[in-house]
């Protein structure tokens, strides 16, 4: 960012709804990514759960370095994990050899540099998820052709499984622009706070975040970074109507409160029997 935003009031809160980046991030931003997770970040138990209820393999779009993937391939799944970002594709070939080294049975790890809409090659998955709010990257007509070919990739029985943040329209009316003020929990001594604004546009359907990142080990300044990411609001008479097209119906919807006027919304669906 060109300049140093400094809101009226940005209140320091420990939880973050919608505040998720949807951007390849490198290496140095990783705990600031993870911070940003807010609610996704409690997703793991529930994508393993869903793993076992579906079998394997698993196709984790949108993968990052490995949040999920790894900790499925412990268990004994196969996973074919596709990301844009090549610096998060070889982090994670890079963890994977790492732990598989550490311990015999492993599942394998298939790591992909490409966008989710490109159809990976896998073999029938069990489970196809887009876990942390991915899915937000894709436009209307990108996120119907996605679920559309994945309802094609899935094999018989298996799930479909992706989670997004939904504003409340009556609370993004009244309050559209929102300050953020924060840390991040780091472990090798330095102090990251954060400043984000986050602009929802009901009518473009888009939300754009602006991050304004300053680390310091204690002895002055030592970094200071800037990016946004934007993100396209799902409207869930749309979606509904994407499944439908796609021959696919929700079996479970969870929506978890996260702040005022925002959920966490987990879909889990499979393919219609007609």
């Amino acid at each position: 960012m060109s300049a140093v935003m400094t809101p009226p009031l940005a209140a320091e809160t420990a939880w973050l709804p919608g505040l998720e980046s949807v951007e390849p991030h490198g290496e140095p931003d990783q705990a600031l990514a993870e911070r940003l997770l807010g609610p996704h970040s409690a997703d793991v138990v529930a994508f393993l759960r869903l793993a076992r209820a579906a079998g394997g393999p698993v196709l984790d779009l949108g993968s990052g370095d490995g949040r999920l993937a790894l900790p499925l391939a412990r268990l004994g799944f196969d996973v074919t994990a596709v990301d844009r970002c090549e610096a998060s594709v070889e982090r994670l070939r890079l963890r994977f050899d790492r732990a598989r080294r550490r311990r015999a049975a492993f599942g394998d790890v298939t790591a992909v540099a490409a966008e989710m809409t490109t159809t990976p090659g896998v073999r029938r998955p069990g489970l196809i998820m887009l876990a942390g709010g991915v899915i937000a990257a894709l436009d209307d007509a990108g996120r119907a052709r996605l679920l559309a070919e994945a309802a094609q990739w899935l094999r018989p029985g298996g799930l479909i499984a992706f989670d997004h943040t939904r504003h409340d329209p009556c609370a993004v009316e009244a309050d559209p622009v929102r300050w953020w003020s924060f840390t991040v929990p780091r472990y090798d001594g330095v102090v990251q706070s954060v400043l984000a604004r986050q602009e929802i546009d009901p009518g473009a359907r888009t939300e754009t975040i602006h991050y304004d990142s300053h680390e310091s080990d204690g002895h002055g300044l030592t970094r200071r970074a800037g990016w946004r990411t934007t993100k396209h609001l799902i409207d869930p008479a749309t979606l509904a109507a994407d499944l439908r097209r796609a021959g696919l119906r929700a079996v479970r919807r969870r929506a978890v409160t996260v702040g005022t006027g925002c959920r966490s919304v987990l879909v889990v669906c499979e393919r219609r029997a007609d």
